[in-house]
């Protein structure tokens, strides 16, 4: 039975509990979540039915920020300049305008760099939940379902 709430976190609770189920959209099996310990990076697969830690693994301080939001903002991407803030102190008008200045000159990838690297490390952790990281365009990212031996 398919969850209608995407996540499901009590504010206070170090963890976070993202339950990737939409009806019609399954990100995981509906018994499945992803745990998120907000202290210390570690995140848990685990199966609810049979009350099992699938897969496990730890995520930096700077790739936590990028972890959350996606997992938040899932079934939606997530827009670079978003992304781009979790791990910037830069601010935020600033970084809506270098990105929008290196759409209109070519030089996104370059501006993008320090993000695309962070987020191949989170993809890389992620992929152990099989779940991926991909690009939305040249507008964001988003989770996707992972498949071994196919490139995004």
């Amino acid at each position: 039975m398919a969850s209608d709430q995407i996540i499901r976190y009590l504010e206070e609770d170090q963890f976070r509990y993202y339950f990737l189920n939409l009806k019609g959209v399954n990100l995981l099996n509906e018994a499945h979540s992803v745990v998120v310990n907000q202290s210390s990076g570690h995140a848990t697969l685990v199966n609810w039915q049979r009350w099992q830690f699938l897969k496990e693994c730890d995520f930096r301080d700077e790739l936590l920020p990028l972890l959350t939001t996606l997992l938040e903002r899932w079934p939606s991407y997530v827009q670079h300049e978003l992304l781009f803030q979790r791990i910037s102190d830069e601010d935020p008008l600033h970084i809506v305008q270098q990105i929008e200045d290196a759409r209109d000159d070519g030089t996104l990838d370059q501006v993008l760099a320090p993000l695309t690297s962070r987020l191949a490390g989170c993809r890389e952790l992620m992929h152990l939940f099989q779940i991926d990281i991909v690009p939305v365009g040249d507008l964001g990212y988003k989770l996707s379902r992972y498949e071994e031996g196919v490139q995004a």
